[in-house]
């Protein structure tokens, strides 16, 4: 799996950066209960990060 992470710069440039040989673990599934919003946390790890721009 891979992931792109895209920044806005306070000056208004944009960064970018892939991240590869992603691992993503769901850490808490969050609390169901009828129409409320439900919060999770998923958490990676990742072998390499890589600046694309």
């Amino acid at each position: 799996m891979t992931i792109t992470e895209t920044i806005q710069e306070v000056s208004g440039s944009i960064s970018q950066y892939r991240y590869l040989q992603v691992l993503l673990t769901l850490e808490d599934a969050g609390n169901y209960k009828g129409d409320d919003s439900v919060h999770q946390k998923v958490r990676f790890v990742a072998a390499r990060r890589v600046k694309v721009s």
